[in-house]
């Protein structure tokens, strides 16, 4: 009986917000027929699919579009997972695709606000979206100790269409509208051609929002430090159990998409591991599924730059600035999340 009640409980999102098996969506001004290739944005706030929407519209949807996600997120365990990623920004940290910025009332910004504090020393945000990057602006407002006074709110401004958008705490909290497949802005203090890389790069649920996932991780290997420097991702995806798959994720894919503008049917894990197999040095430190009544759709993930697998020991490319030396044979420090009992 408990078992049964439990797993009602925790499947009824599923339902609740994803999946109508008898509703057939219409085509519309912002996902015609057809066309369903993810961009980073979301429905509402995809400029390239509805060219006439207004800034207004646009911020309305964002808004509308995170508050939407609170009481799923809530009762998926999603916000607690969240809860628990925060305290794992350390150093310099980059958070790609970052969204509304529903991780930042979870770092911890003592380290930031004070000088030689540790923990977060800088945080840098990215996302498509100025839409939803005025979100997270107004998000960053009340999470970060005493900005409120000094930071006024900014509802009816809109946010610059590329570059940097909020800067505050001497520089070294930073948002920028950008393309988190594209060139990355180097960590605080960096300038020129000197050696930038980030110390934690973060990014949660984006690998089902873009169109090239592989991409996507070659930049976050090109912006981490080599060797002591950490990826994190969390994900949703394709579960472990393929009747699953079949019977509700796949079949829910599209009415997600035409909601969310993100594909959950794809195969992140494969994702993960091919580019691990392509990416100079990208190796997989932990991959799990947590949570039985998720049927694996859930992914928590943790990567690292080996600079023994980088011919020359050095890391490759030219999005994120000039590479950093390698650090020879250091070991990648052990995560005390849910990675730290592999």
């Amino acid at each position: 009986m408990f078992l049964g009640m439990a797993a009602a409980f925790y499947t009824l999102p599923f339902a609740f917000e994803y999946f109508n098996p008898t509703e057939k969506k219409k085509p519309n001004a912002i996902l015609p027929a057809g066309c369903c290739a993810p961009t980073g944005r979301p429905v509402g706030m995809d400029i390239t699919r509805a060219p006439h929407a207004t800034p207004r519209e646009r911020r309305d949807a964002a808004e509308e579009f995170d508050r939407g996600q609170n009481f799923p997120e809530w009762l998926m365990g999603i916000t607690a997972v969240r809860k628990t990623l925060g305290v794992e920004a350390e150093g310099d940290v980059l958070e790609l695709a970052v969204g509304t910025g529903r991780n930042l009332g979870f770092y911890v910004w003592e380290g930031v606000l004070k000088e030689g504090g540790e923990g977060m020393r800088s945080y840098t945000g990215v996302d498509i979206s100025g839409d939803m990057v005025g979100v997270a602006r107004d998000r960053l407002r009340d999470a970060v100790p005493g900005l409120a006074k000094v930071m006024r709110r900014r509802r009816a401004e809109g946010m610059p269409e590329e570059g940097l958008a909020v800067e505050v705490c001497n520089g070294k909290v930073r948002l920028f509208v950008g393309d988190a497949e594209g060139e990355l802005p180097a960590p605080p203090g960096v300038e020129g051609d000197a050696e930038g890389r980030y110390d934690t790069v973060i990014q949660t649920f984006g690998l089902c929002s873009v169109a090239e996932p592989k991409r996507l991780l070659e930049n976050a290997a090109r912006a981490v430090k080599p060797d002591t420097g950490r990826i994190i991702l969390v994900e949703h995806g394709r579960g472990t159990w393929e009747w699953f798959n079949e019977w509700f994720v796949d079949r829910s894919a599209q009415g997600h998409f035409d909601t969310y503008g993100c594909w959950w049917n794809r195969d992140i894990e494969a994702a993960v591991r091919e580019a691990e197999k392509t990416v100079p040095g990208l190796e997989v430190v932990a991959l799990k599924r947590p949570g039985l009544l998720q049927f694996g759709t859930l992914f928590l993930i943790e990567l690292r730059v080996n600079s023994k697998k980088i011919p020359g020991g050095r890391v490759t490319g030219e999005k994120a600035g000039k590479p950093q030396a390698a650090k020879g044979s250091e070991e990648p420090k052990r995560s005390n999340w849910w990675f730290g009992s592999q």
